[in-house]
């Protein structure tokens, strides 16, 4: 067979599990064809082929990321972005820029939720007014969440909120200043006028290209809560528009706010059932959430003393769904953040064993599995569950999880002991900073934003923490042909300015891709 193309001339790191690197790959039909020496592949050329010259860059498997909220994080990505404002100045100026990119008339709103800004990084120590706020925008409505429970408005703004401020009990508006305080600040930000559908599917398209060039080739959405339908029809809608070119797996989440019954039949007919799709858009299975975050997390009796757990769902209602997903070989994805989750869906599991039900192996994950224990871990591997973890969440919000666990917080997320075991877990960003290389950079230092170091013994090595996002991915997914380069795999491929494995992990966030392959077809180019 004759390759389309041979890329050659740098570090092109395989990702099989023997560490191999190679000199070149060859690519037919948007898929590896060949790895070899430049000598070796030179043979499969034509005087079709083309020949890429990487110039010293490296090639690695694209990233995929298994737990996104896309259709949310394209609309946070749009947010502006404060973290590194160093004055008022610079954050009006931050404010000025967004607004001058988004059409009259729409919210102009800050990224709150991560904690990576605060007033007491500006000299001023205190935020914009509302006539500041004024001052550099005067055609959008302005909201800048300072999360979760302080906001500041400008005018337009303050007009166009007022009514579902008066309806909320606990949260207090000083008009003249524009400032909002109170423990549901954050749920007004729901209450901002969403653009039109056109916008969206922009906003889509915009976020996909940001992904693109932080490597990302792959994404499974856990999905927002009861909203499957309306989800997977934009995602249709923008891969038709051309605006959807990396590959999205999309889950059918349950909303527990509503009835279970209620929820049951909707799953049960859904327009398009899991697995249903091909390999670029597809309906991925069912999710979950069985507890809570941080603060309510599903916690071992003892374990933590001022979390108050939350069990979101009975037993008959898991088995419900449990059972559901066996007899029709759908995937089943449940949310646990603490021990006492993870055994009750491990006890669970064991029971419809008995009862006769029988799982294909990864058809059952956990995401998150903040707290599990060794036995937690072994059962797994037993079980053939598979598991997406997010180091990001650590790394963003690490207040919340050492005021909600202590000392326990530095028992969390132990990487290490997982691929010890062989449970080899999968990463996800859940949150922004979306980024697979930051992602993997925590996993390596177990250091968050602000400096604290959890569980340091837990730390992977830096290839380990790469296969997260990699070859670990692929088969969370049963996509056995994604995640390294070897023959019979998909092309999705990202050229990084360096080798991540040949630089300290501290550089990483300094790399650039050069471009990015899905299918063998290039989707981004510097």
């Amino acid at each position: 067979m004759t390759a389309d193309w041979i890329i050659s001339g740098g570090a092109i790191e395989t990702m099989e599990p023997d560490g191999r690197r190679v000199e070149a790959v060859a690519i037919s039909g948007g898929r590896i064809l060949a790895v070899g020496s430049t000598e070796e592949l030179r043979e499969l050329g034509s005087s079709k082929t083309r020949h890429t010259d990487l110039q010293g860059a490296a090639l690695l498997p694209g990233f995929t990321d298994t737990h996104m909220h896309l259709e949310k994080i394209a609309v946070e990505l749009m947010m502006v972005q404060l973290g590194e404002a160093g004055s008022l100045d610079e954050l009006l100026a931050a404010v000025s820029e967004t607004a001058s990119k988004t059409p009259v008339g729409e919210w102009v709103h800050s990224f709150g939720d991560d904690n990576a800004w605060h007033e007491r990084q500006l000299p001023e120590a205190r935020l914009p007014t509302r006539a500041e706020l004024d001052r550099v925008v005067a055609e959008h409505p302005v909201f800048l969440l300072r999360g979760p429970d302080v906001a500041v408005l400008n005018s337009l703004g303050v007009v166009e909120l007022l009514p579902q401020v008066g309806a909320l009990e606990d949260v207090e508006i000083d008009e003249e200043s524009g400032l909002l305080r109170g423990f549901d600040v954050r749920l007004l930000q729901g209450d901002l006028r969403a653009p039109g559908r056109q916008r969206r599917l922009e906003i889509l398209g915009a976020a996909c290209r940001k992904l693109l060039s932080l490597g990302v080739t792959a994404v499974v959405d856990p999905g927002l809560p009861a909203s499957f339908a309306e989800t997977w029809e934009l995602y249709n809608d923008a891969r038709q528009q051309g605006l959807l070119p990396l590959r999205v797996e999309l889950m059918d989440r349950l909303d527990y706010r509503l009835a279970f019954e209620d929820e049951f039949a909707r799953i049960a007919q859904e327009v398009a059932r899991p697995l249903a799709g091909d390999d670029r858009l597809r309906s991925f299975g069912i999710k979950m959430i069985l507890d809570g975050e941080f603060s309510n997390a599903w916690i071992r009796a003892g374990e933590a003393q001022d979390v108050v757990p939350t069990k979101r769902y009975s037993p008959e209602e898991f088995d419900a769904i449990l059972d559901l997903c066996g007899k029709r070989g759908w995937p089943f994805c449940t949310h646990v953040m603490g021990g006492g989750a993870i055994d009750f869906v491990i006890e669970r599991v064991e029971k419809a064993k008995e009862r006769g039900s029988r799982f294909f192996p990864f058809q059952l994950s956990l995401a998150h599995v903040f707290l599990p224990s060794l036995q937690n871990i072994r059962d797994c591997v037993r079980l053939g569950i598979a598991v997406s973890v997010q180091p990001l969440l650590a790394y963003v919000f690490e207040q919340e999880m050492s005021d909600a666990w202590s000392e326990l917080a530095d028992r969390s997320n132990p990487y290490r002991s997982m691929v010890e075991e062989g449970l080899f877990p999968a990463g996800g960003s859940d949150v922004l900073p979306c980024e697979p290389l930051r992602g993997a950079q925590m996993a390596v230092t177990r250091r968050s934003r602000e400096g604290t170091i959890f569980g340091a013994t837990e730390a992977l090595p830096p290839r380990a923490a790469l296969e997260l996002f990699t070859s670990s991915a692929g088969p969370y997914m049963r996509r056995f042909d994604r995640g390294r380069i070897a023959p019979g795999f998909a092309a999705d491929l990202v050229a990084w300015s360096k080798n991540p494995l040949s630089v300290d992990p501290g550089e990483w966030l300094n790399l650039e891709a050069q471009f990015v392959t899905v299918d063998g077809e290039t989707v981004y180019e510097a």
